[in-house]
């Protein structure tokens, strides 16, 4: 079954069908289980096999924050080996000594950075942020209700049991 999933991903756009015959669709239920297995494949293979090795490598999905204690040039020079594991996966690389935004916040060198080499974290707005929300009472209330019993249905697979 898994190696249906990747092939055979029909959707439809501007009312035409397609079929995605590479890589997994995003939405369906098991692609982050997929592309976690792949990116795990990748990274464990491009680690063991560079003589330059990050610090700290933490993986979110498909994004990478890493830490290093070499020469820039050094760095350049594991992404480029990185660009060469697959054809269709390629690596970039956003390059502060100060600040760095991942996964919608801002790692930077803060108070607790002088005293304890510890990183600050803040919330990252993206510049089309507009803290603009809908009003409860501007949803008809059937729809409310209908989606407070949809998170209370998927609570209680989670475990969690909340009354409503």
């Amino acid at each position: 079954m898994l190696g249906v999933i990747p092939t055979e991903n029909s959707f439809e756009f501007n009312g035409k069908n397609y079929l995605q015959t590479y890589g997994v669709a995003m939405g369906t239920k098991t692609a982050v289980s997929l592309v976690n297995i792949f990116m795990a494949e990748i990274e464990t293979n491009l680690i063991q096999q560079n003589d330059t090795k990050p610090r700290e490598w933490k993986r979110y999905i498909d994004d990478v924050f890493s830490l290093w204690d070499c020469k820039r040039n050094e760095v350049d020079r594991f992404i480029e080996q990185a660009n060469t594991f697959h054809p269709t996966i390629k690596f970039t690389a956003e390059i502060s000594e100060n600040e760095i935004t991942f996964l919608n916040t801002v790692m930077f060198k803060g108070e607790k950075f002088i005293e304890k080499s510890i990183l600050d974290i803040k919330t990252h707005y993206k510049p089309t942020e507009t803290f603009q929300y809908t009003h409860f009472t501007s949803v008809p209330k059937q729809h409310l209700k209908s989606a407070l019993q949809s998170l209370n249905d998927a609570s209680k697979h989670a475990g969690i049991r909340r009354n409503i």
